[in-house]
């Protein structure tokens, strides 16, 4: 296993970063925390859709047909998200699981954004929160920040 003074003089050397951290011990407990918290809260919007569609809609609204639909789709797509999080973790795949927490964290601007469209105070806090957290990780996983394009390109 390369050290750190290793990498640094690879870096150096070949203007490419070291790779992302490659062993449990390299990754910091509070990644896999926030990988495991985030995945949770993605979950429970699943649950929200699935068996409380109400809880999606904004005040004063109405359940339709279509609302239905809507919220079944929104609930695949949290389960699918949710489960690659953890997945990803549990195989230590982590440059991939980056690429998927910036999704995650993209997803969280997209609902602060329809939160307050719908004037959902409530929700933008939690919203920020899960998006400054899967950055932070994601930085970490990739040995950079992730609007850097070295940090999506393949390290040789």
């Amino acid at each position: 296993m390369a050290t750190q003074d290793d990498a640094r003089g690879r870096e150096m050397r070949t203007g490419h970063p070291a790779p992302a951290a490659d062993t449990a011990a390299d990754q910091p407990w509070w990644v896999t925390a926030i990988v495991i918290i985030g995945a949770l809260a993605v979950l429970s919007l699943t649950v929200g859709a699935l068996f409380d569609p109400q809880t999606v809609l904004a005040p004063g609204q109405h359940m339709s047909a279509a609302a239905h639909v809507w919220a079944r789709y929104a609930a695949a797509y949290n389960v699918a998200l949710g489960v690659a999080l953890l997945a990803l973790l549990a195989i230590r795949a982590r440059r991939i699981l980056a690429g998927a927490l910036v999704q995650a964290a993209f997803a969280e601007v997209l609902l602060a954004v329809v939160a307050i469209i719908d004037h959902r105070w409530e929700q933008i806090p939690a919203d920020i929160i899960l998006l400054i957290a899967f950055v932070v990780s994601a930085s970490r996983l990739f040995g950079q920040p992730p609007w850097r394009t070295a940090a999506w390109r393949d390290s040789r």
